[in-house]
């Protein structure tokens, strides 16, 4: 059913290949786009409101990039609520036809994602043996790519927007910058995560730190707010010794929630430095502030250790 119909989404760091080998052994003919670089970029911002979030623009840039190498069909994920993210495909898809595109835009959900396997013909408990072997595969790649942290001498939580924390190619590879100043990276929302908690019954690890969260926040946010709230307060609980919040310029949830981590961390006495992500950083610029928090956080823990 699927012979004449090329599925493509945009990458997301880690876990690119992974979507790419999941709906592959599904029997759908899948194609990656090409790697994000500032040609993705620019395609997006040309085409985009100057406002909108740096994710919806890189992402605009790869589903272009796809349609131009063949891609019929295009999936976009949704998993954040009342964000502007789950509003994308609307947008991006009156776009890409103004652009005169011809494809198809599905959205894909904990919610849809059975229908649209239904969709293509495959069968629904063979979807749900793959999806279980490839669970074991998300986390061996997370361990081997987010490694562990608590082995280093000095320890940072990295939380925000959840695409422009796993895409290394618009974080300029800060987890692997960081490793290489001798700083271990706890990774927040996980895939592996996001996955269990929508999982019926599963244990949720927040639960001791929302009744905290309260206190700051009394009523839901969109996008993944939520949980860089939780994630700062539990780490700052645990003795880490800063906090590293990545967002994208004008992302509504990420900017609200940066005024509240502060507040925790002054708390805690953990130091945070949030990083707005745009089109128009540079990353000279972006390593020497990652560079003066890291030589800040050994200063502090060389004193206390003395």
């Amino acid at each position: 059913m699927t012979n004449k119909r090329i599925f493509s989404s945009p990458r997301m760091g880690i876990y690119t290949d992974l979507v790419k080998d999941f709906f592959t052994e599904l029997g759908i003919n899948y194609v990656l786009p090409p790697p994000i670089t500032q040609k993705t970029i620019k395609l997006g911002v040309r085409h985009s409101s100057d406002m909108i979030c740096f994710p919806f623009k890189v992402t605009l840039g790869s589903h272009i990039e796809a349609l131009e190498a063949g891609a019929t069909d295009l999936l976009m994920f949704d998993s954040a609520g009342t964000c502007r993210y789950t509003n994308y495909h609307f947008t991006q898809k009156q776009i890409l036809e103004d652009l005169g595109y011809k494809f198809k835009m599905h959205v894909i959900s904990a919610k849809t994602i059975f229908p649209f396997l239904k969709s293509t013909g495959c069968n629904r408990l063979k979807a749900l043996m793959i999806a279980r072997k490839h669970w074991k595969k998300i986390k061996e790649v997370e361990r081997i790519h987010y490694g562990n942290p608590e082995k280093a001498e000095i320890k940072v939580v990295l939380v925000g927007e959840i695409f422009t924390i796993h895409e290394n190619k618009i974080n300029y590879d800060i987890i692997k910058k960081l490793e290489k100043m001798g700083v271990g990276v706890k990774v927040s929302l996980l895939l592996s995560d996001f996955i269990k908690h929508i999982i019926p019954f599963s244990k949720d690890e927040y639960t001791p730190f929302k009744k905290e969260a309260k206190e700051y926040l009394s009523s839901d946010i969109a996008g993944h707010g939520k949980h860089t709230l939780w994630d700062t307060i539990d780490h700052c609980k645990q003795g880490y010794d800063g906090v590293i919040h990545l967002l994208p310029l004008s992302c509504a949830p990420e900017c609200l929630i940066e005024m509240l981590i502060d507040r925790v961390c002054r708390k805690y006495d953990v130091p945070l430095y949030s990083f707005p992500i745009d089109e128009n950083q540079f990353e000279v610029g972006f390593d020497t502030r990652i560079e003066t928090f890291v030589s800040l956080l050994k200063r502090r823990k060389k004193r206390r250790v003395s």
